[in-house]
Formats: structure tokens, sequence, C-alpha cells
């Protein structure tokens, strides 16, 4: 008979371990995109910037470098999640 402290570290853990990953890893990237938008609709952060950068109509370098900022982080999470899914349930998902 083995411990419950045992049975959890051997049994339980290697098991939901990726699921738990992977679930925090999407909560990571969707609220890194939902930010930008929810900025934009007044609650402040990057996506306020961004509307107030587009609302001068003269600061459209300053636009793009902040799209383009945002899409490199999210594509950078994308990536960064999904090398880690990938090492911890496998590149086909079983």
């Amino acid at each position: 008979m083995q411990s419950p402290a045992a049975v959890n570290r051997y049994g339980v853990v290697p098991q939901v371990l990726p699921v738990f990953v992977s679930q925090s890893l999407y909560f990571w990237e969707s609220n890194t995109r939902s930010a930008t938008i929810i900025g934009a609709v007044g609650a402040g952060g990057i996506g306020l910037k961004l509307l107030e950068a587009m609302g001068t109509n003269s600061d459209w370098d300053k636009v793009a470098y902040m799209v383009l900022l945002i899409l490199l982080v999210v594509f950078l999470f994308d990536n960064i999640s999904t090398a880690i899914r990938s090492r911890l349930i496998g590149p086909s998902g079983h």
C-alpha cells in the first residue's frame, strides 16, 4: 500500500499536469489578446494607448509599432505554449 502523497505524486500529477498546463497556457494567451480589446473600450492598458494613438491621426508610426508588438507577443506566447504542450502531451495530442 502506497502513501497518499506517493499516489498523488506518481499517479495523479502525471495524468493531470499536461491538461493543467495546457489550460493555463491557453488562458495566458487568451488574456493577452483580450487585454488589447478591453483596453480599447476604456479599461486602460495597451488597448487604450493604441486607441489614443489612432485618435490623433498623426501617430500612425506608433500605431503600427504597437500593433506589431501585440502581434509579436501573441505569436511568441502561442509558440511557447505549443512547444510546452507538445513536450508534455506529445505532438499528436495522445
